[in-house]
């Protein structure tokens, strides 16, 4: 059953993005358009904002490089937590002004 739905949808898309594309080919409005094809406004905007609508985002990997050892660790003052929020950063005392900048542009980027 579930199947069919897909195909039944997969065919409705087909059709509206072929009179999405003949609607763009013809320069009228999306009313006058619809008008001349007996086609509901309503329903051909529906369609036109899910054909329209970006896929899902691909996801982002960055570099991670992990020491050999524990015992290579310095405490550089700064510690981040991913988990339940997004993430959260605790900054100790003497913490290098330049380092948290880059920090900083680095997560705005995600």
């Amino acid at each position: 059953m579930e199947s069919q739905e897909r195909t039944s949808h997969t065919v409705k898309g087909e059709y509206w993005q072929r009179h999405i594309n003949e609607w763009k080919a013809s320069g009228l409005s999306q009313k006058k358009f619809c008008q001349s094809r007996s086609l509901a406004l309503s329903t051909f905007c529906y369609w036109k904002s899910r054909i329209n609508k970006p896929g899902p985002t691909t996801p982002k990997f960055y570099p991670l490089t992990i020491p050999a050892s524990p015992s290579d660790l310095t405490d550089a003052g700064l510690v981040l937590l991913i988990g339940s929020r997004k993430f959260q950063i605790q900054i100790k005392k003497g913490f290098s002004h330049t380092t948290l900048k880059k920090l900083i542009a680095a997560l705005e980027q995600l």
